[in-house]
């Protein structure tokens, strides 16, 4: 198991953001065992607005309703607003 350091680009609008970041590489059964209740890959919360909701949905080409018409997910959606996409 090995633990690296490097950078993961964040970004804000119009400016670029870069945070270390620890990688942690599991590479079998029992290594994933010995971290049994520690925590990895923690970060700091990323807040995730609709502009970036629109933003992914522009770089998938998945513009469905449910993820980026805020005015019809708040009325037909089981969850009243729009949804984030399953795989972010």
């Amino acid at each position: 198991m090995t633990i690296d350091d490097y950078f993961l680009p964040l970004f804000d609008n119009k400016s670029i953001k870069l945070r270390i970041m620890s990688k942690v590489i599991i590479e079998s059964y029992d290594e994933f065992a010995k971290l049994l209740g520690q925590q990895i890959g923690v970060s700091d919360w990323l807040e995730v607005d609709q502009d970036r909701i629109n933003q992914f949905a522009d770089a998938t080409l998945d513009h469905q309703w449910i993820h980026v018409d805020v005015e019809r997910a708040k009325a037909e959606s089981p969850f009243n607003s729009s949804y984030l996409f399953h795989h972010c």
